[in-house]
């Protein structure tokens, strides 16, 4: 990755996070595949009021204002959009066109080769992942992972009714995914949960 520490904002946002998690975050949406990619970015921006200010020649006919966050290992730091475009290494029109369909809703649902609620998946399994606690073997595959959470008497329900609230903190949007679909995907992901239930 090329190096985005050089320089990105007069607040210096890059400050804030470890070049090495910045590589972390880089290599693992390289693994990704292109729709993919297009739903994570979306899910690591927000559209927020428009503040009043002195004008600026370059924006002043913007009407909208974004606000971006880099997330790695269940936390998530605010950057500039300097910073994100440079450690996701897309460009501007990429990113344009995100923004267009998250403010037309029509987002990514009408990309056949990326399922329903794609976005929700990704931050599911994110949000499994601080709930764990860290006497979980590693070195079996997901599905075949016997699951320890910081709770023992963590639940599915329970887990549902927590994974909407971080979902809402996350993209400031309301979850659409049912329960049934929720417990499916634990059962197609997380076998070994059901087994020890």
């Amino acid at each position: 990755m090329s190096d985005p520490l050089s320089f990105c904002c007069n607040k210096k946002c890059f400050s804030q996070c470890q070049e090495t998690d910045l590589s972390e975050i880089f290599t693992n949406f390289l693994t990704k595949s292109k729709l993919e990619q297009d739903c994570y970015l979306s899910s690591c921006m927000v559209k927020v009021p428009l503040k009043r200010c002195i004008p600026n020649p370059k924006t002043k006919n913007r009407t909208n204002q974004w606000q971006y966050v880099l997330r790695n290992k269940g936390e998530q730091t605010k950057v500039c959009r300097h910073l994100f475009l440079k450690v996701f290494q897309i460009k501007e029109k990429r990113l344009r066109i995100i923004q267009n369909k998250l403010l037309s809703n029509s987002s990514f649902k009408d990309r056949r080769a990326l399922p329903k609620n794609a976005d929700a998946f990704i931050l599911l399994k994110e949000h499994v992942g601080t709930m764990l606690s860290s006497s979980n073997d590693s070195t079996k595959t997901t599905k075949n992972r016997k699951l320890s959470f910081k709770n023992p008497g963590m639940s599915l329900q329970k887990l549902f009714v927590l994974f909407k609230d971080y979902y809402r903190n996350k993209t400031k949007r309301t979850l659409d995914l049912s329960y049934k679909t929720y417990c499916k995907y634990f059962k197609d992901h997380y076998e070994t949960f059901f087994q020890n239930m």
